[in-house]
């Protein structure tokens, strides 16, 4: 878990980042790992909708938000899902919305190092540079300088290979059950083209419970 820096000079934006490499990868394989998730996501939609994985994709690429693009899938969902298959989505989506704040923070944010923290890069909020800036003059007439740092410095946060690790892990795994999630979406949708019947024993399967023998 990220925490508070030691107290130390800093410097954060541009190419500050590459002071660290090991640990600027890390945050490439953030971005990358959550648009594998969206991918297999876009799959899945486009199953339950039934039209090509690539104009599902391009329909959640116009959705802005992750929140936005959750709560469209949730919506499809639950009128183009049996009820039996329902849970399992709401509960892949509740991951995907606890997940994506985090991601957010990492994609969205300004990363750089700090003079006593060697081991790790520092995370400081995107309108950082910002509000220094157009709060300098200010501060420096009304003699709050230091105040206006401190407000930025209680932000940043410090993050270590560890903690990028770990919000990977959690994504790699939520990968893999989108990627599962999406296969059996495919499934379905091709059980429905071969009839009601064969759905209807693909579903009894998926949900345990028995619809009388499958002939295919």
């Amino acid at each position: 878990m990220s925490r508070k820096p030691k107290s130390g000079s800093w410097g954060a934006g541009g190419a500050s980042v590459a002071e660290r490499p090991e640990l600027a990868v890390k945050i490439a394989i953030v971005a990358n790992n959550w648009s594998t998730i969206e991918g297999h996501m876009a799959y899945a939609l486009g199953a339950m909708i039934g039209t090509d994985h690539r104009v599902a994709l391009a329909i959640l690429g116009k959705v802005q938000t992750a929140t936005a693009k959750s709560q469209m899938i949730r919506a499809i969902g639950k009128t183009a899902l049996d009820e039996r298959i329902q849970p399992e989505l709401f509960e892949l989506l509740k991951k995907f919305d606890d997940l994506a704040p985090r991601r957010n923070k990492v994609i969205h944010g300004l990363w750089g190092t700090m003079s006593s923290e060697p081991d790790g890069l520092i995370w400081v909020p995107a309108n950082a540079s910002t509000r220094i800036s157009l709060g300098l003059v200010a501060a420096m007439r009304d003699q709050t300088v230091d105040e206006l740092f401190h407000s930025v410095m209680s932000e940043v946060e410090l993050w270590e290979s560890a903690d990028f690790d770990a919000l990977n892990a959690e994504l790699d795994h939520l990968a893999g059950e989108s990627v599962a999630f999406a296969a059996k979406m495919q499934g379905l949708a091709t059980a429905k083209a071969l009839g009601a019947d064969k759905l209807e024993s693909i579903l009894a399967k998926l949900h345990g419970t028995s619809a009388g023998p499958d002939t295919a």
